[in-house]
């Protein structure tokens, strides 16, 4: 990600906040945020995004071109881990610009059409270090797990990035079965939960 860049980051669960929260640290110019959840949406807002969007209520690549006038971001994130949602990413990239395939994908690709914007658009596809265990960075050995997690608890503390409001709730260990019944009934009320010990 480059000073100036545009950014669309699909799914807003706890990898997508803290990429709005980056992006804008980075230096995006333009991030428009994605996710059905509106607390979800908030939070992008509160943290950066220029545009929240509601996949149910709008096509977001037709959005999300009208928002950048007819182009098209530069770089779309994807962290629903939906086909569907990498084929917004997709759609939503500019010609030549970068795709981050950061979802983990499950099941059959029926969503996912490999026609038009991916191959015309001559995109750029990264899969980050995250999709997998055991396997080093993209960027190794300059970047390791240990310095990824050493720099992103630096940043935090200096107060770099500012992630209050995330983590919600934090629970015991007994109150933990109640977390699951808040995902299940209702979502929108968990980002990432935590259990206090």
């Amino acid at each position: 990600m480059r000073l100036g860049d545009t950014v669309t980051i699909i799914g807003l669960g706890a990898i997508g906040l803290i990429a709005v929260e980056m992006a804008r640290k980075a230096g995006a110019e333009t991030i428009i945020a994605v996710d059905p959840l509106e607390p979800r949406r908030k939070w992008a807002k509160d943290h950066g995004a220029d545009y929240v969007l509601d996949p149910s209520e709008c096509d977001v690549a037709l959005e999300v071109h009208h928002l950048t006038s007819g182009k098209g971001t530069d770089i779309s994130i994807e962290v629903a881990g939906s086909y569907a949602a990498l084929a917004s990413a997709i759609r939503c990239t500019r010609n030549m610009g970068t795709v981050c395939s950061a979802g983990f994908y499950q099941g059959e690709a029926r969503d996912l059409w490999l026609g038009r914007e991916w191959h015309h658009n001559r995109l750029n596809i990264v899969i980050p270090h995250g999709c997998g265990w055991g396997h080093v960075p993209r960027d190794y050995p300059l970047w390791d797990e240990m310095r990824a997690y050493d720099t992103m608890v630096s940043l935090l503390r200096k107060g770099y990035l500012d992630f209050s409001g995330l983590i919600h709730p934090v629970v015991s260990l007994e109150e933990g079965p109640k977390v699951w019944e808040l995902i299940e009934n209702r979502p929108a009320e968990v980002i990432k939960y935590a259990v206090k010990f």
